[in-house]
């Protein structure tokens, strides 16, 4: 398990997929370490004004309410989830093809 600003994380998980591209290539790895080092200083990086203040609030009040953060990469979105009870946190990739279907 982790600490950081954020509190305890829980097991942390990763997309298979996320590990497998961090595997292929330096700079994704790059990219996505400095995205889950930002995440754990409380930068929530591209989130939605809203979550970055609903993230906020869940940091002073651990237990309440889960912690969501997205970051932009040159190929899609990271996203970093803790749950509610810090019992785990997720760290799952879009592709930006993916995010083009849903809108």
């Amino acid at each position: 398990m982790f600490d950081s600003k954020i509190g305890k994380l829980g097991q942390t998980v990763i997309a298979r997929s996320l590990a497998e591209a961090m595997e292929a290539s330096k700079e994704t790895r790059e990219a996505i370490c400095s995205a889950f080092s930002r995440y754990l200083a409380g930068d929530w990086g591209d989130t939605a004004e809203k979550d970055k203040q609903r993230n906020d609030r869940a940091v002073e009040a651990p237990g309440k309410d889960r912690i969501l953060a997205r970051y932009n990469l040159a190929r899609g979105s990271v996203l970093i989830i803790t749950e509610w009870d810090r019992s785990n946190t997720a760290i799952m990739h879009f592709a930006a093809e993916s995010r083009k279907e849903s809108q």
